[in-house]
């Protein structure tokens, strides 16, 4: 009977969500940065869909001239603190883009690691 009661336990908490994280790269689709014309940066992206989270936004942070994102993936029912909220697209199921504020670089931060997605061109 302890044998039956500790396999249902074992079940029951693969089912809990783990909590709020930044995304990976490689759970990141379609992702894209453009220049508005107001110097802002757009990033676009479609995280992978899941049943349990969402994506709620990019948390940002400066380095040196840099600009540092971590995309947010949070539990479903969940509030996660992010300091730009996505903007979905309706047509592409999610599918979404941030407005960042202007920066000479852009890189993701996945907590783990950093890696550049955009940099102002460099005059000769």
């Amino acid at each position: 009977m302890k044998f039956i009661y500790l396999c249902l336990l074992c079940l029951l908490s693969a089912c809990i969500p783990e909590g709020e994280r930044p995304y990976h790269r490689d759970e990141l689709q379609n992702l894209t940065i453009t220049r508005t014309a107001t110097g802002q940066l757009r990033l676009t992206c479609q995280p992978r869909l899941e049943t349990l989270y969402h994506y709620v936004g990019a948390r940002l942070h400066q380095d040196n001239h840099a600009l540092v994102v971590q995309l947010i993936r949070c539990p479903i029912e969940t509030i996660c603190q992010v300091d730009s909220e996505p903007v979905q697209n309706n047509d592409i199921p999610g599918k979404s883009h941030t407005i960042l504020p202007e920066a000479n670089s852009l890189y993701l931060d996945d907590g783990q690691n950093r890696q550049l997605l955009w940099s102002l061109p460099t005059s000769l």
